[in-house]
Parts: structure tokens; sequence; C-alpha cells
């Protein structure tokens, strides 16, 4: 997947190089069995008591890797997209791994084989803030830096950066959770111990971020109805979709520059066939390789819809509820569900399906803003999408949820000067 040389310019490890020693101490099988799918690890009797654990400061966690997409012509070509710019999924891949690195510094506990006792696992990447999304590989190699920076009994919160000559490309926060290596359960991590006072901001952060993750879930439209305020826009558009002098609910109408929800432009699927060449340390299929399809096939659904370039401007939220494993078939199904001058929200959902059994579940969600550009790099206005069915109005209202925190965000959010 990545080139196991190092950049001639640096001593930093690349992130290849990190990703090799991670198999090795994870006990990952070097190649696929069938026969035996799981790790080769001897477990550790479970540590169900938090206070036998040494409490570990945030700077044990902090690592930086080198991704070569300048010094590595090999490697430059896997990660440029068709107008010459760094692809922003295959850097998600990296994401993925440098959380699961992070989580790893800060957790290690040492057998006689140097193995880890416990998995970590991606739970769910909130706010991706993508800052360059035309950065260009002849600029310069890119820098990954991560750390923990919330800890929760057994989750954890890893703070991500990517930088090209100490300019920020993007900022994410990735959570994952600690689990037993053959048991499914959960497994408590070490405490983080906070030095600064920016590293107890961070911390606090984190707390906050959790307690929203819990309201966000109780407020969904999944378990409670539309507000006053939702529903009265809901009402609106649907009496601006009919015609009032006709008195009747069934036909509606649109103008000829809005697009409906239901039309095929603003909504895409795709089916995958999961391979053992994208497993992870756990022979499940990688979570960084999930994602970067989910985003790709989202991408395609807003180029459609907009008829026009666009780029990732920011991941509002991505969960992981269940693992895909090798030979499922892996679903996306994409919407664009609320759109607002050049920007476009799109719901991708996912599901896996056993093709020997039938059965079949959602494997993740997620939550993308696309910008569309004209040929000169600028915001090109799109169409309004337009919902008619109930189901319809419910993601469209999810959509303008999540687009406004989207502002919100950024109305509070202060672009980095620095490395974080």
């Amino acid at each position: 997947m990545y080139s196991a040389r190092r950049s001639a310019s640096s001593t930093i490890r690349t992130i290849a190089d990190v990703r090799d020693s991670l198999i090795k101490a994870s006990g990952m099988t070097e190649k696929w069995n069938i026969s035996e799918p799981h790790r080769r690890v001897k477990i550790l009797n479970p540590i169900a008591d938090r206070s036998l654990l040494e409490p570990q400061p945030v700077s044990s966690s902090r690592c930086q890797f080198i991704i070569p997409v300048k010094s590595d012509l090999e490697l430059r070509e896997k990660y440029v997209n068709v107008h010459g710019r760094v692809r922003i999924g295959k850097l998600l891949e990296d994401l993925d791994y440098g959380a699961v690195i992070a989580g790893y510094k800060h957790n290690k506990r040492e057998n006689e084989d140097q193995t880890y006792s416990l998995s970590l696992v991606t739970a769910a990447v909130d706010q991706m803030m993508i800052h360059e999304p035309d950065t260009i590989p002849d600029d310069g190699d890119l820098q990954l830096h991560a750390h923990v920076s919330w800890v929760g009994s057994s989750s954890i919160e890893v703070t991500e950066s990517i930088l090209q000559n100490d300019t920020i490309i993007l900022n994410a926060k990735f959570l994952i959770v600690a689990r037993h290596s053959r048991e499914d359960r959960a497994v408590p991590v070490n405490e983080l111990i906070l030095e600064t006072e920016r590293e107890r901001a961070d911390f606090a952060a984190g707390e906050e971020a959790k307690k929203m993750r819990k309201e966000y879930a109780k407020s969904s439209l999944l378990n409670a109805p539309p507000d006053v305020e939702e529903s009265h826009l809901i009402h609106e558009i649907f009496k601006s979709s009919i015609n009032m002098s006709q008195r009747t609910f069934k036909r509606l109408s649109k103008s000829d520059s809005d697009i409906w929800m239901s039309d095929s432009d603003a909504h895409l699927k795709s089916s995958i066939l999961c391979f053992p060449e994208q497993r992870n340390l756990y022979n499940k299929i990688f979570g960084g390789y999930v994602m970067r399809k989910a985003l790709e096939h989202s991408k395609s659904n807003a180029l459609i819809f907009s008829k026009c370039d666009v780029h990732p401007v920011f991941i509002d939220d991505i969960s992981f509820r269940r693992p895909v494993s090798i030979g499922d078939l892996f679903f996306l199904s994409s919407q664009v569900c609320y759109t607002e001058d050049n920007l476009m929200m799109l719901r991708c959902h996912a599901e896996v399906k056993n093709p020997t059994t039938g059965f079949q579940e959602t494997s993740n969600e997620f939550y993308f803003v696309f910008g569309a550009v004209d040929q000169n790099r600028s915001p090109l206005k799109v169409p309004e999408v337009k919902p008619r069915s109930y189901a319809e109005y419910m993601l469209y209202l999810d959509g303008r949820r999540r687009f406004k925190r989207f502002k919100e965000f950024l109305k509070r959010y202060h672009k980095p000067s620095s490395r974080m």
C-alpha cells in the first residue's frame, strides 16, 4: 500500500515504516490464511482494575510521520487525482493508521513476545476540517502529527493534523476504542496525565464532544420528531411545491433549477466485494479503506449533482457500527440531502451483506460537505435539492442540522498557525 522507502530529506520515519512495525507487534499474520483468521498473539490476563494501569502523559503518544508524496515518485502516483492534487481519501487511510499508532503508544503493555494484549479499533471520526483541498504533491512531502488528547474508560480521542511546509492541510479527531484481543468486550485504557494548559483545554473539549455525541443521538430524527421551527420549514417547502390554486396535495412541482432528492443525479449506489488485500491488523477490512471508498463514492455523487469539479471541505461525522469482514458485500448509498450556495451536504449509508447467509445490516454512516468550484477554483453555486416524501424531508432536516453545525464550527474555529 505504501512505499517502504524513507524520505531522503528527513530522518523522520515514514508511516509505512511504522505500519510495518505495528503489523509485527500486533501479531498479525504476514499472509492471509482462511484457516487462521486471528492474530498470532499470546493474550495476557485482562486488567479489569484500571488503577493497576500506569497513567501516561500526552507526550508519550505524540508521533510524527512522513508521507513522501514528493520525494517518492512511485508513491506519488497513488496519491494524486486527475487534476494532479493530493487525494484526500488516501490521507484518510493514513489518518486511520496514525490514530491507532498513537493509541498503541499510549497503551502499550509489554509481554514476552513484545506484542500488544489489546485491540484498538476506530469507532468514529469527528469534525475533520480540510483547509487545503488543492494540495499539490510537487510542493513538498506531507507530515502527519498525532497524539492522544482525551481518554474515557475504554475509549481514546486522537487529535491529528497533516501539514505541508508547515502549512496545515487538515485537522481531524478520531475516536478509537480498546477491545479484548479475543473476546467481544471492552478493556480499560491508561489514564492521561495533563501537563500544560493546552492539554487540559483539549481534554475538556474531548469531554464536551462526548456530551454532544449523546445529545445528538438523543435528538436524532430517528428518535424524536422535528422541532417547531423545522415543522414550519417542512410546511413552507411543501407549499412552495404545489399550485395553491388547484387545491391538490398530489401535483408537486419545482423550478427548473432545483433537483428533487429522488432524481437520479441526487443519489448514487455502488457495491464492493471485500478481499484480503484490504485487511487490517485484525483481519477485518481496514477502516481507512472503508472511509476512502465512501468519500470517493460520495464525491462521484457530488460531481454528478453539481456538474462541475468539487472538493471535500468538511467531514461532520463518521461512525463505525460493525466491522466489515473479508468476503462481505459492501454496499454504499449516498444522497445529496442539503445544499446552500456552492456547498453540498451528502449522507452516505453503508451496509454489509454476507453472501452465504444473506444477513445484511448497517456498518457505517458518513456525512461529507463538498464545495463546487469552477475552472478557476472559484465557488460555483449548485442547484437546490428539494424533498418530496416524508423520509426525504427527514433526510433534508438531518442534513440541514449538520450543515448548521458545520457553519457554527467555522465561526468558532481559528485555523492554527503551527503544528498541533
